[in-house]
C-alpha cells in the first residue's frame, strides 16, 4: 500500500507536472508488462475513455478502427467482414436512397472492372434471373428490352436485331440516297 501511496502522491501533490509525470508512468507500464506480460488495466475500457474524453475525434478513429481491421485480417487470415454482411450492410445504410444504392452497384462493377482489366464476364445473368425467378415484372423486363435496344443503336448505329451486313448496306443505301436528292 505504501508504494501506492507514494506514486499518487507524486502524481497529485509534486512539483512534477505533465511533462515530468508521463514519460515515467509510460516507462513504468513497459516495465510491468514486460515482467507480467500484460497491463494492469482494462486497454478497452482506456480507450473507450480516450475516445469519449476527445468526443470521438472522427480521424482518429476512423484511422484506428482500420487498423484494427488491418490487424485482425494479418492475425487470423480472414476479414473481419464476410461480403454478403458487408454488402447488406452497405445497402441498409443507403437504403432510403436508390440513387446510393445504384451508385453502389456501379462503383462495384467499376472496382471489379479495373481490378481485373476487364469486364464483368456475364452482364445479363442479373437481368436474366431476375427474369426467371418471378422478381421481375413484364413491364420492366420490356422497359430493359426497350433501354437495352435503344443503347445499342446509340452505340453501333442499328437495331441489335438487323444482322450486320444489312445494316451496312442499309447505310450506305441511305447515303447513296442523300447524295442523289442533294445532287437533283
Amino acid at each position: 500500500m505504501e508504494l501506492l501511496e507514494q506514486l499518487t502522491a507524486m502524481i497529485e501533490k509534486s512539483a512534477f507536472g505533465e511533462q515530468q509525470i508521463r514519460p515515467a508512468l509510460a516507462t513504468l507500464l513497459e516495465r510491468y508488462n514486460n515482467r507480467f506480460g500484460s497491463i494492469p488495466f482494462n486497454e478497452q475500457r482506456a480507450l473507450l475513455r480516450w475516445l469519449e474524453r476527445n468526443d470521438f475525434p472522427a480521424q482518429e478513429t476512423l484511422t484506428l478502427s482500420l487498423t484494427l481491421e488491418e490487424l485482425f485480417e494479418k492475425q487470423h487470415r480472414q476479414p473481419l467482414h464476410d461480403n454478403e454482411r458487408l454488402l447488406a450492410k452497405l445497402v441498409a445504410q443507403n437504403r432510403d436512397s436508390a440513387s446510393a444504392v445504384e451508385s453502389l452497384l456501379h462503383g462495384l462493377i467499376n472496382a471489379y472492372q479495373s481490378h481485373n482489366n476487364r469486364p464483368l464476364d456475364n452482364l445479363q445473368a442479373p437481368l436474366q434471373n431476375s427474369l426467371l425467378n418471378g422478381s421481375l415484372s413484364e413491364a420492366d423486363a420490356r422497359d430493359a428490352i426497350a433501354s437495352l435496344t435503344e443503347s445499342f443503336r446509340d452505340r453501333f448505329g442499328r437495331s441489335p436485331f438487323e444482322r450486320e451486313e444489312s445494316a451496312s448496306v442499309s447505310h450506305i443505301d441511305s447515303a447513296r440516297l442523300a447524295s442523289h436528292d442533294e445532287s437533283n
